[in-house]
């Protein structure tokens, strides 16, 4: 009785977990380190199958390791451990090394596993592969910068003399010579350039600016370069602070992105631009005071394994045929984040599209952090189902020295309105999907009757205000400025 005391003493004080099945597979000792491992307490896993623990495709495969191993012997697990998945209570996975031993009591078998936790050595390792991966790219970005400038001589040279010898030539034959010469040297220049910017050797002419102005832009572009089988969309996040960046460079990267996007999307689909702020709490934006501004360029297409986004930034790496890639689209877009003081992450698996993430230092914190970066004018809330229509109303209200809270829904808008007291205005589209914009004023007035309401619409529907309570709404526009037209508004404002 004291051995057993002792032996239940140990396993109860182990840093690694000790589970005790019968041959059903049923759980008959957790001790408290599987406790802090899974989440359950003991009553909720005692006399149930261990396949609780198990995420699939572990849980669905258990009862055949274990009928497999009692009829055939051949072990998979049983005296040889090997490195799975665990499932806690929450849902969330972690891996751990499972020993397993095998036993008799009353003449059946029983089996015992040791669990050992590896979250933190895999987090380690991932760690050490990124850094190894950085190493390599900064060592072939300082190699490659370093033959790109010397070659970007070698050419002014020869474009140099060639210019001069097109001045002293009066023979037709010899200028078109000089001329092809020319172009081919202008086409070298172009492709030191790009080799220039992956090594972050480039001139880069940076200043503030409002990413998502940019973004608007060039989305406007796309959806003619791209052609009617690709969908373009944006998601814009307001109110997102300014970054310091060449609005070229930044251009032509989202442009380059895109294609990359529609070339792995030869049937078509949506390319989906998306902005928003990661504040330096945050785990992701922790290596900057300021957060980041992260623009994301998402697509639907074939994805990545996992060898081919090891190598994607590598210069002249490229999984298209022969003629159809230089392979130097995405070294260049690493080449210049990284010079703008940022980084590049990619989100990416085969079937399931790409999401390549471009983080930039933020200038400013966010109105909800600093005061000081606060617009001075009074808060309007704007509602609109459309997200692309809200980013810009909101980007034109802020330029006008408003604050903005922006929803997309009248639900949100009514949470906003119970307790949010500083909003002085409500501007609401008027045919959003739920609640109409209409039906939103009328409660809204109730909750605040003197708010002042503008209703806007891509539809003159005239019967639409004539069916409510604001038929005597008056057009007006709530701004610095008299000439801004809008829809209408409650009289009063």
């Amino acid at each position: 009785m004291q051995t057993e005391q002792v032996l239940r003493t140990v396993i109860d004080t182990m840093i690694d977990g000790v589970i005790l099945i019968d041959h059903g597979g049923i759980i008959q000792l957790y001790n408290p380190a599987c406790q802090r491992l899974f989440g359950y307490a003991p009553e909720e896993v005692l006399g149930r199958n261990v396949k609780m623990l198990m995420p699939a495709p572990y849980r669905d495969e258990h009862d055949g390791y274990v009928r497999n191993y009692r009829e055939t012997g051949v072990r998979r697990i049983i005296g040889i451990g090997r490195e799975v998945l665990g499932r806690r209570k929450d849902g969330s996975e972690f891996p751990f090394e499972l020993a397993v031993a095998e036993a008799t009591l009353e003449e059946r078998p029983i089996y015992i596993g040791v669990i050992h936790d590896i979250t933190e050595r895999r987090r380690a390792e991932e760690m050490r592969e990124q850094l190894r991966q950085s190493q390599k790219m900064e060592a072939i970005g300082q190699l490659t910068g370093g033959i790109a400038h010397d070659f970007n001589n070698l050419l002014a040279v020869v474009m140099g003399n060639l210019e001069l010898l097109d001045m002293r030539v009066s023979d037709d034959f010899s200028r078109r010579l000089i001329d092809q010469a020319l172009h081919s040297t202008a086409r070298g220049a172009e492709l030191t350039q790009r080799l220039l910017a992956f090594g972050r050797q480039q001139n880069l002419r940076a200043k503030r600016m409002d990413a998502n102005a940019l973004i608007l832009n060039v989305s406007n572009v796309l959806r003619h370069t791209l052609g009617d089988q690709v969908a373009v969309r944006t998601s814009l996040a307001p109110g997102l602070p300014e970054v310091e960046v060449d609005p070229g460079q930044l251009e032509n990267a989202l442009i380059n992105l895109a294609l990359n996007a529609r070339d792995a999307m030869p049937s078509g689909g949506t390319l989906t631009i998306r902005t928003n702020y990661l504040r330096p709490s945050d785990e992701a934006a922790h290596s900057s005071e300021q957060g980041f501004v992260v623009i994301s360029v998402i697509d639907t297409g074939s994805g990545m394994s996992e060898e081919v986004r090891a190598r994607v930034f590598e210069p002249f790496y490229t999984t298209k045929e022969i003629g159809k890639g230089s392979g130097l689209g995405l070294s260049m877009v690493h080449g210049f984040i990284t010079q703008s003081g940022g980084h590049v992450r990619i989100d990416s698996m085969p079937g399931r599209g790409t999401e390549i993430m471009l983080h930039l230092p933020a200038l400013v914190v966010t109105a909800t952090s600093s005061s000081e970066s606060e617009p001075e004018g009074p808060t309007i809330l704007l509602v609109d189902d459309n997200a692309d229509l809200r980013a810009t109303v909101g980007l034109l209200l802020e330029s006008l020295g408003y604050r903005v809270r922006a929803v997309g829904s009248g639900a949100a808008a009514l949470d906003i309105l119970q307790s949010d007291t500083s909003i002085a205005l409500m501007i609401t589209d008027v045919m959003m999907p739920g609640m109409t914009g209409m039906e939103l004023g009328e409660r809204a007035l109730r909750l605040l009757p003197s708010l002042p309401l503008v209703f806007i619409s891509g539809t003159a529907d005239a019967d639409i205000l004539r069916s409510t309570s604001f038929a005597t709404a008056a057009p007006c526009w709530p701004s610095r400025s008299a000439s801004r037209r809008w829809a209408n508004c409650w009289p009063g404002c």
